[in-house]
């Protein structure tokens, strides 16, 4: 399970849908927030290349992997 403050590196698969800040070591870029989705790889910048990391800072599902948009059937409720 992923948790709030994890790394991640170029080329791994995002493991959960969500805001990650980009941090960029050795490159004069700022910190910044990025969206990415989950079962994509989180991309080399294009500045520093794999000198970026990813941190996790807050989960958020995409609009295609929640069950009300992705066109899966909801079990029936009483």
């Amino acid at each position: 399970m992923t948790s709030k403050g994890e790394r991640f590196s170029p080329g791994a698969t995002i493991p959960n849908s969500g805001i990650y800040s980009a941090v960029h070591s050795g490159h004069p870029k700022d910190d910044h927030e990025v969206t990415c989705i989950r079962g994509k790889k989180f991309p080399e910048c294009r500045d520093c290349g794999a000198k970026v990391e990813f941190v996790l800072m807050r989960k958020a599902r995409h609009v295609r992997h929640h069950e009300l948009f992705s066109g899966e059937a909801l079990p029936a409720t009483t």
